[in-house]
């Protein structure tokens, strides 16, 4: 457990962040890959090295990439552009990972939080910077709505929109 302590912090900018994975996450970050394995098993689908190297990116992402922010990065491996959009969606599909969407439409991709601790974003509305904002005020408005609507709620969302120091 400290060996992965130690090599989170070393891959994340915010030392205190890497602790906080680890130790706050119901499922620690060694178990997605295992998660997905039992997913697959399921389904009768097979556990590939498109799907473990897109799993890789994913957890060592600090904010949500795309598909083709993935693909520039594992392009000299010969994984295709393609297998990395289906790999992406049928995480998303799994609970593995979440689609954030963002102001210029394109669809990002970051673990759930079943593997990270849950957090929110702020968004720049001329040069698109994101960001993690650490925290949640919403619990209360989820239960609201589930007694207005009748609702089960599984999850939220929620961007902010703003300008960034450098378009501010």
């Amino acid at each position: 457990m400290l060996s992965r302590v130690r090599q989170a912090a070393k891959e994340t900018p915010h030392k205190n962040l890497a602790l906080l994975i680890i130790i706050c996450n119901n499922n620690p970050m060694g178990n997605i890959a295992n998660d997905l394995r039992s997913a697959l098993a399921q389904d009768g689908k097979r556990w590939t090295g498109v799907r473990e190297t897109v799993l890789s990116v994913l957890e060592k992402s600090a904010l949500p990439i795309s598909a083709k922010d993935i693909f520039k990065q594992v392009r000299s491996s010969g994984v295709n552009l393609a297998s990395i959009y289906r790999t992406t969606e049928m995480l998303a599909d799994r609970g593995i990972a979440m689609q954030v969407e963002s102001r210029d439409g394109v669809r990002r991709y970051e673990l759930s939080d079943r593997y990270r601790p849950h957090h929110h974003h702020v968004v720049c509305r001329d040069c698109g910077e994101t960001r993690d904002v650490s925290g949640c005020g919403v619990k209360g408005l989820e239960e609201r709505a589930a007694r207005s609507t009748g609702f089960k709620i599984l999850a939220h969302q929620l961007s902010l929109t703003g300008l960034c120091p450098r378009c501010s």
